[in-house]
């Protein structure tokens, strides 16, 4: 399956030759929200990469195809992700930089697009204000300046790619989600199917889709689909076949290559195997481990990951059935879209440990003696209030030329 989209083609590739390609860097590991479902390892505790060390480390990877610039929120050092974004523009290697977009400005938009930023990644859960607002436990004038930034990032003529998180809040609202994107201007809307992470800001966060939801909201996303517009889905290669789910032009079932071609570096130097999936230190760059040999003298943890190659999306839809698909399954489904594919390019630390929080114990934010920002039970309570209330008068966001809901901030963005 071809893709027009530099950074995103390295997903369209099925894993086989196991090396670096890809690296996540947590630049800053604090932020301005406090989103239930974060998933940011060890976030709030201060570290960050500078772009100098940062470009140190992709200079010394020549198998590196893509970057991606992530938190925390990342434009907290802005000026750091200019010049990390610059040098790999120069050495032609795609970039993504994973945003709130709150902090962002018109002057900051122009900079990172003579940069040569490859992508703008924002969340994009909510089509009002309220619910935004409810959720996240935010001012809602913070929903209107994110809807005002997506859009002159499109103007401006940056990619812009708007994710949404498949899960309890979103699964019954999709088509006014698809229908707002596109309103917006953006032409890459990404589904990310969501699991079950104990280590998201709210320990124990669960509100997954359902397996019955999760292919409603599907083949609705894929039934409404505009012809300009590509749809991603991701944390679905591993059963998109038992779902009975078909890539066609424009519908892309993104391969996982967390773990396998990527990997993720936190601000103190320790390197996870996936943040959001497995969050699990195999090493760190200031204690002996070299990014550029890690494949090729594997950490134990890497090693043990590579041979089983879990998947929690997998588990969350299938755990009670026992089966799992096999490696050589889920590759060989793709080796027709491989060989057919174009795209623009042509031991150490290996302690095991997780970085996540135990069930049941405070997050970062409990532990200062709050809840941040009224997240975790509150927010969740004032989310679960502000749905009954829109249930009572159910207001559904529709195109353009139709009638809609208030328009003053219309849209939404989070924590990517």
């Amino acid at each position: 399956m071809l893709t027009k989209n530099k950074y995103k083609a390295l997903e369209l590739e099925t894993p086989g030759l196991y090396e670096l390609e890809g690296l996540e860097i947590g630049v800053t590991s604090n932020c301005n929200f406090k989103c239930d479902y974060c998933c940011a390892y060890r976030r709030d505790d201060g570290s960050k990469v500078s772009a100098e060390e940062a470009i140190r480390l992709i200079r010394d990877i020549p198998t590196l195809k893509r970057v991606r610039l992530s938190g925390g929120e990342v434009t907290m050092r802005f000026e750091d992700c200019v010049k990390i974004v610059a040098y790999c523009t120069e050495n032609g290697i795609a970039t993504q930089l994973n945003t709130n977009g709150s902090l962002l400005s018109p002057e900051r938009i122009r900079r990172l697009k003579e940069a040569g930023l490859s992508n703008i990644h924002l969340s994009f859960n909510f089509t009002d204000a309220e619910s935004f607002a409810a959720y996240y436990g935010m001012d809602p004038r913070v929903y209107a300046k994110v809807i005002e930034n997506i859009r002159l990032c499109v103007e401006l003529g940056l990619e812009t790619v708007l994710e949404t998180l498949l899960f309890g809040s979103t699964q019954e609202n999709m088509p006014a989600i698809s229908a707002m994107v596109h309103d917006l201007g953006v032409r890459i809307h990404e589904i990310q199917n969501s699991i079950v992470m104990d280590h998201a800001e709210r320990a124990g966060w669960n509100a997954v889709a359902s397996r019955e939801s999760l292919v409603r909201s599907v083949e609705e996303l894929i039934a409404n689909r505009r012809p300009d517009t590509d749809l991603y889905l991701t944390c679905m290669d591993r059963f998109l076949d038992k779902l009975g789910f078909k890539e066609e032009p424009g519908v892309y079932f993104s391969n996982c290559v967390d773990g396998k071609k990527q990997l993720h570096l936190h601000g103190n130097g320790d390197i996870l195997i996936c943040e959001l999936c497995r969050p699990e230190v195999i090493g760190n760059v200031y204690e002996g481990t070299d990014l550029k040999t890690i494949y090729a003298n594997r950490p134990k943890a890497l090693d043990e990951f590579l041979e089983k190659l879990p998947c929690p999306a997998y588990d969350a839809l299938f755990s009670e059935s026992g089966d799992f698909p096999c490696a050589e399954a889920a590759s060989s489904r793709r080796i027709e879209r491989q060989t057919s594919m174009r795209t623009d390019t042509a031991d150490s630390g290996a302690c095991g440990r997780r970085g996540t929080r135990k069930r049941g114990e405070p997050s970062m934010a409990s532990k200062k003696g709050g809840t941040g920002r009224g997240t975790g039970k509150k927010g969740w309570n004032r989310w679960q209030k502000a749905e009954n209330r829109k249930k009572n008068a159910p207001k559904p966001y529709k195109s353009k030329g139709k009638e809609t809901e208030s328009k003053s901030g219309d849209g939404g963005a989070d924590k990517p």
